[in-house]
């Protein structure tokens, strides 16, 4: 097809393909379904760039796969979202940073801060705080602590007992 020429699909309609000597346009009224009996391939390093390339899907040449958005990036599911990794590991970062990891040890699940000297806060929806893991290993309850029932739960064990109970001036023990 000559310069300034479009391939036309039905009747010279809506449906063609256009070149201007680097970018290739393939333009319709309506979707563009690919039908494949096997795999679409994308060279590593060369994305899948959505509008004004803000946001883009890219394996990086070392087989790492980024999502980069301009904005705020949504999964939403009519089901469940699964979040499988093989490595074990799950990294939350910030600009990139990591401050919280979500490890397996053998089936156990170890979460914890990753930046030094940070807590693990728990607030209500309000942001009122609930309690704190301090990052000097003490947990931390804002208000108070209380069994879920009536007669429903101990402090310590036999085998885990407490060492000491230190009660401020004018503390009252009630039973």
């Amino acid at each position: 097809v000559g310069n300034d020429r479009k391939l036309y699909f039905y009747d010279e309609g809506g449906e063609h393909i256009t070149s201007n000597g680097t970018d290739m346009t393939i333009s319709s009224g309506a979707d563009i379904a690919l039908t494949a009996t096997a795999d679409i391939n994308i060279p590593a390093s060369v994305g899948l760039t959505f509008g004004a390339d803000t946001q883009k899907i890219e394996v990086d040449g070392s087989s790492n796969l980024e999502i980069d958005s301009g904005a705020n990036l949504t999964l939403d599911s009519a089901a469940d979202i699964i979040l499988d990794a093989a490595g074990g590991d799950f990294n939350f970062k910030i600009a990139g940073t990591e401050i919280l990891r979500i490890t397996d040890s053998s089936s156990d699940v170890i979460i914890r801060p990753v930046q030094t000297s940070k807590d693990i806060i728990f607030q209500q929806r309000s942001g009122t705080e609930v309690a704190r893991i301090e990052n000097d290993t003490y947990l931390s309850i804002a208000v108070g602590l209380r069994a879920d029932a009536q007669d429903g739960a101990t402090l310590g064990t036999a085998s885990y007992q407490f060492s000491d109970l230190f009660l401020a001036d004018g503390a009252v023990i009630a039973l």
